[in-house]
């Protein structure tokens, strides 16, 4: 019995001694993950190791404006952390001219960016000014004087940063490209409904289906035009939106 107690005694030291043990290491580990963290978190965080340092631009046609919204929302920010995404999104919110912008980190503190503007399609005459839009029917700036791009009118106000119908452009430039081909002058072009209406300079409107053929009908309008030309007669309008175009003196 005396016996019996004495190892009941002895294993219960080995287990408090095993306990203590434990204990101890479950100390230290605790304690050097917690060490480890800190060192990690001052390295990647809170040093000036991923700092960035250096912008470098790819494409596109970095302004002032640009230049410094990039600037301000990058340099000195930690590379690791910062959300290039969200920067490439309010850049091209911030700048219509901006079509896409992608920043790509350069380890380890510099960065990348790809700049891709938009393409002008046509110049917007609308009731407040002349816009320029690109494909998408976004209006992305103002048009200069200088600028020479296709002409069409739009009966309503613009400003930078909407979008019109791209759908109804294209049909503006479809039409100006075929009279162009044609070598008919055209001053402007606009839409009414469904209709595209073509002012000939120094000579009468043409008007279309939006959705019409316009290399066929302005193959027509050329033979039309040629014709009454050589009969001296002056025509005001053709209307190219029926089977037998009605002309208009």
């Amino acid at each position: 019995m005396f016996l019996r107690k004495f190892r009941r005694k002895l294993n219960l030291k080995v287990k408090s001694r095993k306990n203590r043990q434990v204990f101890a290491r479950v100390v230290v580990i605790t304690f050097l993950l917690a060490l480890l963290s800190y060192f990690l978190y001052w390295v990647f965080l809170k040093s000036t190791f991923f700092s960035i340092d250096k912008i470098s631009y790819i494409g596109g046609n970095e302004g002032q404006d640009t230049s410094l919204f990039f600037k301000e929302q990058l340099f000195g920010k930690n590379l690791i952390i910062i959300n290039s995404s969200d920067i490439s999104d309010r850049a091209a919110s911030n700048f219509p001219v901006i079509e896409r912008a992608v920043i790509e980190k350069k380890f380890p503190k510099s960065i990348i960016i790809s700049i891709t503007e938009r393409t002008p399609l046509a110049i917007i005459s609308a009731k407040n000014g002349n816009f320029v839009v690109d494909k998408n029917g976004q209006v992305f700036c103002e048009a200069g004087e200088s600028l020479i791009l296709p002409k069409v009118v739009f009966e309503d106000n613009l400003s930078i940063g909407d979008f019109v119908n791209a759908e109804k452009i294209m049909a503006r430039i479809s039409l100006l490209s075929a009279l162009k081909e044609k070598n008919i002058p055209v001053s402007e072009v606009s839409v009414v409904e469904s209709s595209i209406s073509a002012l000939i300079k120094n000579g009468p409107s043409a008007i279309f289906e939006i959705d019409a053929d316009f290399i066929e009908l302005v193959s027509l309008l050329k033979q039309i035009l040629l014709k009454y030309k050589i009969e001296g007669k002056d025509l005001r309008k053709v209307d190219l939106r029926f089977q037998n175009p009605v002309v208009s003196f």
